[in-house]
């Protein structure tokens, strides 16, 4: 738990100085700001992204060579002092909200740290994240009439990307403790009254950053939080006054719940129809996605055929999608790769796969769920190389990052191995991996 907590320091903090280094810089060439460091273009580019954290010289340094005023330097600082705080105590820190802050809103900050706190080491970084917050936000002006800048909603906004990235490869108690950070900063603007284009615009970019809180306790195994903020993405993606918002929230919402085997899947079909409802007909990502997920969820109940009506149907809705919108194939293929498992088409599913490897690494979650539903393919024909197979790929995931969907997709396998074969050893091993799921 204390290397694991360091670790997380580590990389919370990185991330967070290259979110402040990248909004102080500007448009800077990283050539000029490595000449004025004396340092090299690649150690720039390195700190940007998020893989080195400079020394207490170089930001110095640093904060000359982009004239920051003393802002890199004061929180390299505070980072210093965290690290050196637990190498002597070697224990996690308890670290709340000011008392201040006003109890209203769907969720409050103080719930969510404390809560995150018992999971996660989120609530260690409180000094590093309030020399940050106050170094940022304090370089632009507030839009007329609100709380906050149009510097604080992008950068809100770009965080969402880093999170959702995290969100793919990092153990849920890493993501959960770079949640809280940026809650922790919008919650307080959400409680205020703001002018009515800023409340849309700050809903819509906090709709984002809940429903990856709910997915992140969904993967963690704790019911009541996860409904907490579900509820809490929704209210605030209709605040937001998108449709396509509105959409994606449910859909990913039935997408994420269909992990817990005690989630009702005809009650996930209803929240996903509603999604569907709200994306129109328009040929787009998000509408192509939920109907992948409604084959997901026909399939899990067996209805086979309207599984493959659906997604043939987001097949069509993808070959569709202008070509400059963003690409979502890496979505189709894995849905794609999880429904033909199930409906038993080896073609199709051995196609999907082989694609899907341009798009993930080996490491990430997404990739030991698809080779997962490779052994699901050949389980019910050959439970004993499945099991092996399924157990093999458990095996490479390390217990802190073996979270639900991963557990979950082990026991799909399971479930579809014959009830004959189910004395067979690997088939005993791998229920013992599953068992949580």
């Amino acid at each position: 738990m204390e290397d694991r907590l360091e670790d997380a320091v580590t990389m919370i903090s990185r991330r967070l100085y290259a979110r402040l280094f990248l909004h102080l810089a500007g448009d800077r060439p990283n050539k000029a700001i490595a000449r004025g460091a004396d340092c090299t273009e690649a150690y720039i580019s390195m700190i940007k992204g998020g893989e080195r954290l400079p020394s207490l010289d170089l930001s110095l340094a640093l904060d000359k060579s982009i004239n920051a005023d003393g802002c890199l330097f004061e929180v390299r600082r505070q980072i210093e002092s965290l690290r050196q705080e637990i190498s002597a105590h070697r224990r996690t820190l308890k670290a709340g909200p000011p008392a201040s802050v006003k109890e209203q809103g769907p969720v409050k900050r103080r719930d969510l740290l404390q809560d995150g706190a018992k999971v996660t080491a989120g609530a260690t970084v409180a000094p590093v994240l309030a020399a940050l917050t106050q170094a940022w936000q304090g370089s632009s002006p507030k839009l007329p009439g609100a709380s906050v800048s149009r510097s604080m909603i992008d950068d809100w906004g770009s965080a969402y990307d880093v999170q959702a990235l995290s969100y793919r490869i990092d153990p849920p108690e890493v993501v959960l403790a770079a949640l809280a950070d940026d809650w922790s900063d919008m919650s307080e603007h959400l409680e205020r009254w703001q002018p009515d284009g800023v409340r849309r615009d700050l809903s819509y970019v906090a709709a984002r950053h809940a429903y990856l809180i709910a997915g992140t306790w969904q993967q963690i195994g704790n019911r009541r939080q996860a409904s907490r903020w579900w509820l809490t993405a929704r209210d605030l993606a209709d605040q937001s006054g998108s449709d396509l918002l509105s959409g994606r929230t449910r859909e990913w919402e039935a997408n994420q719940r269909v992990s817990d085997r005690q989630e009702d899947p005809a009650e996930l079909l209803a929240l996903n129809e509603k999604a569907l409802q709200l994306l129109g007909d328009q040929p787009t990502g998000e509408l192509m996605t939920a109907l992948g997920t409604k084959a997901d969820l026909l399939a899990l109940m067996g209805r086979h055929d309207e599984a493959l009506a659906a997604i043939r149907q987001a097949e069509e809705v993808f070959d569709r999608i202008p070509a400059t919108a963003p690409s979502r194939e890496h979505i189709l293929l894995f849905e794609q790769s999880f429904v033909y498992a199930i409906l038993g088409d080896e073609k199709n599913v051995t196609e999907a796969q082989n694609s899907l490897t341009r798009f993930h690494r080996p490491e990430e979650y997404v990739s030991f769920q698809v080779r997962l539903y490779g052994a699901l393919l050949r389980a019910p024909s050959d439970p004993q190389e499945a099991a092996n197979q399924a157990v093999r790929i458990l095996n490479e995931v390390p217990p802190e990052r073996r979270i639900l969907r991963v557990r979950v997709a082990g026991r799909r396998v399971l479930d579809a191995i014959p009830a004959k074969a189910r004395n067979l050893a690997p088939v005993q091993e791998l229920r013992t991996l599953t068992s949580a799921a």
